[in-house]
């Protein structure tokens, strides 16, 4: 039984017995191991379980995260700025802690370790595509949103990058099986953990809610093709995480023969994958991993369809067996309520790195709109220049390209979930931020510390006092979803599902309801 020592809280895990602490009615457990470090034998293999310690382990401080490089954004321009402000403690996604390959581990925030409440639970993804970032950001601290919404929150690390996805299963066979999904088998690992233990922390193994948001929702969705995880969450909630599918085995053979030539590296040399310096190997990601942000329409190319995240999960058939979403909802979906939606000037966040963003004027976003999205992209611009004529010109095109990208990823997503027995929910999330003199709109991430009740925490979220209120109400139709497959609460307007009637809801200052030709 979890007990109370002044301000620390004392409980046990299968593992062994953790000390974390109390403070403004929140218990936390930081850095919490869930799985055996990943050097070594452990690299490029599943993960395996966490050794039992004796005595008390102290939970007071975060864990390392995994280790990463960032090749999502260059470090120029305003690029540089918008990161300054998202990771506060130094711009970078790992938002100041370390990194190492001892790197599975959680964080629990929950208003009650000693009480028999069984709080819904809800299991944190973070973002970053499939390769940076870390649980331990300031924007994911979940004391407040257990506060406010009597829930439990967990936070996960897990591989990422290349040291989660290298697919040398798929060119050197059994010496690395699990190596594509290595990342993915983390996250099931974390949620057997909850399972398992999170009763000792107040919370209901029955009732699991998984969220996470761009990569991270992206994770939630891939969890859906895999056959482990089956059972272990009832819940999901998707922010802006346009994975419909992962990677074909042609392609990931193709990766890993290319991974093994840039490492000098045979692949069946099991012993010298595991012996490389973790420096190199980063290194190595680095060189070959192509930047996100150029494939969001600031080039006079054809931008992409769908979004591409270079190091993730694979097809491999014997731990992730089915796309997510390409093929329609799969089996697994049917009876999981999904919550989804996407940002209104999602990829702003990932235009901004290109220089002519800030100063995008008519004449160019016309030019940019046709040759990315043919004459339809041209009329769409011009359609959303009359109905939101008092947006900067970058705004207005930066919709067009979400219409092609992050919006339309969740609306495909929400009219396949819609045909399953479950309901799904869908939202535009549209409190635009001040920073920077209005440079992104509402832009993806934006939605992290609303989501989360930290808007306080954050100088990304800006300065309007219409903030709080829409943070809180946002806090609470998350947990609500959590706790009743719906997040409709008293402080908001009445959120009917997506069906027939294709609505959503959108979130800002007034929330309203919206269908699709709207």
């Amino acid at each position: 039984m979890p007990v109370l020592e002044n301000d620390f809280v004392v409980t046990g895990t299968t593992a062994g017995t953790l000390r974390g602490i109390r403070f403004r009615g929140i218990e936390s457990f930081l850095g919490v191991p869930y799985g055996a470090t990943t050097a070594g034998n452990g690299r490029f293999a599943p993960p395996r379980p966490v050794e039992p310690w004796s005595g008390v382990r102290e939970a007071l401080s975060f864990g390392d995260a995994a280790p990463q490089v960032d090749t999502r954004l260059g470090s120029a321009n305003s690029a540089q700025d918008v990161h300054d402000l998202m990771y506060v403690k130094g711009g970078h996604p790992l938002d100041g802690s370390r990194m190492s390959e001892d790197c599975l581990n959680l964080n629990v925030w929950t208003p009650s370790s000693t009480d028999d409440a069984k709080r819904p639970v809800m299991v944190w993804f973070h973002g970053g595509g499939f390769v940076h970032g870390s649980a331990g950001s300031a924007l994911y601290n979940g004391d407040h949103l257990a506060h406010v919404g009597d829930v439990v929150v967990v936070t996960v690390n897990a591989r990422l990058g290349l040291m989660g996805f290298l697919p040398l299963d798929f060119i050197e066979g059994d010496g690395f099986r699990g190596a594509s999904n290595a990342g993915m088998l983390d996250l099931v690992a974390a949620l057997q953990w909850v399972r398992d233990n999170i009763a000792a922390f107040g919370g209901d193994p029955e009732n699991v809610t998984i969220f996470g948001q761009s990569g991270g929702g992206g994770k939630a969705n891939v969890l859906l093709g895999m056959p482990s995880a089956q059972g272990l969450f009832h819940r999901i909630i998707n922010m802006s995480g346009p994975v419909l599918a992962v990677t074909e085995p042609a392609a990931a053979a193709q990766l890993a023969a290319q991974t093994a030539e840039a490492a000098g590296i045979s692949a069946g040399d099991v012993e010298a994958w595991r012996d490389m310096p973790l420096r190199e190997l980063l290194e190595i990601q680095r060189r070959i991993s192509p930047p996100l942000g150029a494939a969001f329409g600031m080039e006079m190319v054809q931008a992409p369809a769908t979004l591409a995240f270079g190091w993730a999960p694979v097809l491999d058939g014997e731990f992730v067996t089915a796309h997510p979403f390409s093929d329609g909802a799969p089996p697994a979906a049917d009876g999981i309520p999904m919550l989804l939606g996407f940002a209104s000037h999602d990829p702003s966040l990932l235009m901004v790195g290109n220089p002519a963003f800030p100063t995008l004027n008519e004449a160019t976003a016309l030019e940019l709109a046709a040759a990315n999205f043919g004459p339809a992209g041209t009329v769409l611009l011009q359609k959303i220049m009359a109905e939101h004529p008092n947006e900067p010109v970058r705004l207005q095109y930066a919709r067009v390209v979400n219409s092609h990208t992050f919006a339309a990823a969740a609306i495909a997503i929400a009219e396949t979930k819609a045909a399953q027995t479950a309901p799904v929910f869908l939202y535009e999330f549209a409190h635009t931020s001040d920073v920077l003199d209005g440079l992104l709109g509402a832009t993806h991430s934006l939605d992290l510390p609303f989501a989360f009740n930290n808007v306080d925490r954050a100088v990304f979220a800006g300065t309007a006092e219409s903030r709080h209120e829409t943070s809180r109400n946002m806090a609470l139709a998350w947990t609500a979803f959590a706790r009743t497959r719906n997040p409709c609460h008293t402080g908001i307007p009445m959120w009917p599902a997506y069906d027939a009637g294709r609505r959503r809801m959108i979130i800002g200052p007034d929330w309203e309801t919206a269908s699709q030709d709207d």
